[in-house]
């Protein structure tokens, strides 16, 4: 599972995330089961660009696909049956705020990529359940990768905030 972050200045100070979300499903049982493609947000304050399950696209404004916290998509999978999902969202974000990445079901991986070049912020990630995985820098983005699997709900908290100017006498 990926989550590919690019933040960049939004309209009237906050900060817009333009999310990719993508990974593998496959259904390893002997009859036909229904995948959900979740997503989780505000839908005040954001919106789902595009979303496919094996490349096949669905509309995210159809509210039959609209639940009380965000959106999920039923894709029927034949057994031993293979699927794609991909989901683009953006929301925005008051400066100063968290996010969880996290799988509602058990993952083999998850990676979190963060893109963004906004000196007047800082991001930290919160990497949850006492892992050994470390953010790490890349060229040109952060990221924290969890190869040994996760659980429902285990990963990282992303936190920002506005960088305050050093005082005199800080330790900064």
């Amino acid at each position: 599972m990926v989550f590919d972050v690019a933040v960049t200045p939004g309209k009237s100070g906050a900060l817009l995330f333009t999310t990719k979300m993508s990974y593998d499903v496959i259904n390893r049982t002997a009859q036909e089961q229904t995948w959900h493609t979740k997503y989780t947000y505000d839908t005040q304050r954001g919106k789902i660009v595009e979303v496919r399950f094996n490349d096949a696209p669905f509309d995210p404004a159809l509210r039959v696909f609209h639940d009380g916290l965000g959106i999920s998509i039923p894709s029927i999978l034949a057994p031993g049956e293979r699927g794609k999902v991909f989901l683009k969202a953006e929301e925005e974000w008051d400066p100063d705020g968290w996010t969880f990445y996290t799988s509602y079901n058990p993952a083999t991986d998850l990676k979190i990529i963060l893109r963004e070049n906004l000196p007047g912020t800082e991001f930290e990630f919160e990497v949850l359940y006492f892992w050994k995985e470390w953010p790490m820098k890349r060229k040109g983005y952060r990221e924290v990768y969890f190869d040994k699997g996760i659980l429902p709900y285990q990963g990282t908290r992303l936190h920002w905030r506005r960088k305050q100017p050093a005082r005199k006498g800080d330790l900064r």
